[in-house]
């Protein structure tokens, strides 16, 4: 039986968590075909204490080798990946000197590298595919320290409007972008950024898991109260202002948020409406019985620099069930035009929401769900895998 390619992937996200990421969802479909270490969030000593303190939940005898580093995953139709929790690194987002940070990172790539040395020896991997899911200040460091046969930066974010990364992360993306031997973003915008790496950059737009999501569909039926839903976080993405003037217009709406909250400030913002639920985070596999029960899905971005460059990964999930959607002009995403009720200002989108409402059928839905399911993981994942066997073949020419 021929041998998996290994694929490394130093990620930014957990790989375990009650909402949908990209960089997993690709990983899991790549799974069938390539052998996948997933290089896990990397948690600092400052989340073992706030964990001691009941402050946080951190797998801290993971992170101090008390219990196994390296677990084997169920990543879904009989795969599997390898997840490793590296050891606690320093905390480093409060310096603010490029240098200091930049030599702190690299001890702290240090530290991580040692675990993923000992994770490549214990499964034998040899020449891996290296990915960089946008974690490129910890990319730079560890460049040519394991002995990768390619080095691709996945890049699926405006770095240098991501509050959490905007301080150092543009100046580490600049210096990664010209080590990686390939380029993906998630969107074309995105792309835009890389326009001196124009011929090393490729787009992977954001999918579906369509098997899961299209468990949502329902038919048109006749109701007294409307449901409008949002699933996705509660963070600084979604324009407020528009939503307390949508919600507070129609009153006789029911207006229900699914996903996890992480502004305390905003949610209080959202839940002095009486038509307003949070109902915060669930599993995945919870979602296809929310969307099942809404009418109409909303996806009320800000008009900002950070989400000019985002394609939404919950379009397609809300498509897969069937629904209409209305979203603000917060990226240019001309696929989407006929599809969605796309609204320049507050009143078009509460034409939106209603209009929506008064011309869908089920004819409409099974269109959109048709739709839906070309967007999947698999596809996409189908596409990152081309970009990769691509790039290792022109590289294995240039050395021949």
């Amino acid at each position: 039986m021929k041998q998996k390619r290994d694929i490394i992937c130093i990620g930014t996200p957990a790989w375990e968590g009650n909402y949908a990421k990209s960089t997993v969802q690709l990983l899991s479909e790549l799974a069938h075909e390539y052998r996948i270490l997933y290089v896990d969030y990397q948690f600092t000593v400052k989340d073992i204490a706030a964990t001691y303190f009941g402050n946080r939940q951190a797998p801290v005898k993971r992170m101090l080798g008390i219990s196994d580093r390296l677990r084997s995953l169920p990543a879904g139709n009989g795969s599997s990946v390898y997840v490793l929790t590296p050891p606690p690194i320093i905390p480093v987002n409060w310096i603010q000197d490029h240098t200091f940070f930049n030599a702190a990172q690299s001890l702290n790539a240090r530290i991580v590298l040692s675990s993923i040395r000992s994770a490549m020896k214990s499964l034998n991997i040899t020449d891996p595919v290296i990915i960089n899911a946008f974690n490129p200040s910890f990319g730079v460091p560890l460049h040519g320290k394991l002995d990768e046969s390619l080095l691709l930066y996945y890049c699926y974010d405006n770095i240098s409007a991501a509050g959490w990364l905007g301080k150092h992360g543009e100046n580490s993306e600049k210096r990664f972008a010209e080590l990686a031997d390939v380029i993906v973003t998630s969107s074309d915008q995105l792309a835009e950024r890389f326009a001196p790496y124009r011929n090393k950059t490729s787009v992977v737009k954001n999918g579906v898991d369509f098997a899961l999501m299209q468990h949502g569909f329902s038919a048109v039926e006749k109701k007294k109260e409307h449901v409008v839903g949002y699933i996705g976080s509660i963070d600084e993405r979604v324009d407020y202002d528009l939503l307390d003037y949508v919600i507070g217009r129609l009153k006789d709406y029911q207006f229900r948020f699914i996903g996890r909250s992480t502004n305390e400030r905003f949610a209080k913002r959202l839940s002095i409406h009486p038509n307003v639920e949070l109902l915060g985070a669930h599993p995945l596999t919870a979602l296809p019985e929310f969307l099942r029960q809404m009418d109409v899905c909303i996806i009320p971005f800000a008009k900002n620099e950070f989400n000019r460059s985002v394609y939404p990964l919950k379009v397609n999930e809300y498509f897969a069930a069937g629904k209409p959607v209305v979203m603000t002009t917060f990226a240019d995403l001309p696929e989407f035009k006929g599809m969605a009720a796309i609204a320049d200002t507050a009143e078009e989108f509460i034409s939106g929401i209603v209009q929506s409402l008064e011309a869908d059928s089920d004819e409409q839905r099974l269109h959109r769900q048709n739709f839906a399911q070309y967007q999947s993981w698999t596809y996409r994942a189908k596409e990152l895998a081309r970009v990769i066997e691509s790039a290792l073949s022109e590289r294995k020419g240039v050395r021949s």
